[in-house]
């Protein structure tokens, strides 16, 4: 058991040092703030106990007609953080939610679809700057 937890928090490490979007980037002045009740959606999708859902920051996508981009800063207890992005309909927590990238993907329970927004869409690196 404690080989497999080395095992994850050295893979998490490792993730978290080659995937820190937009970190540098300038914040957009698109950025929202997200509503508690979005961000306790969020939270309830992590996947792990150890996860710790940072602030996050909304961006209205052009791309898509109703949709919002949620950047969320994810950190693993002790060890660091990387930026989940998420995309949902409506940001008072009642739309549609699902995993919009392989981080959000990875960390939540959140689907992705096909047709979901990805990385290149509009939106999403504005989003990542804005945490």
């Amino acid at each position: 058991m404690r080989a497999a937890r080395m095992m994850f928090v050295t893979g998490m490490i490792s993730v978290l040092a080659s995937s820190l979007t937009g970190a540098c980037a300038e914040p957009s002045d698109r950025c929202q703030e997200v509503p508690d009740r979005l961000m306790d959606r969020i939270r309830s999708v992590l996947t792990e106990d150890a996860f710790v859902a940072g602030p996050g920051a909304a961006v209205k996508s052009s791309s898509y007609r109703h949709v919002y981009l949620v950047a969320v800063p994810i950190g693993v207890r002790g060890v660091g953080n990387e930026t989940g992005v998420w995309a949902t309909t409506s940001l008072d927590g009642h739309g549609t939610l699902t995993a919009a990238g392989e981080v959000a993907s990875r960390l939540s329970s959140a689907s992705w679809g096909p047709d979901d927004p990805r990385e290149g869409d509009d939106g999403w690196q504005e989003a990542a700057s804005c945490v």
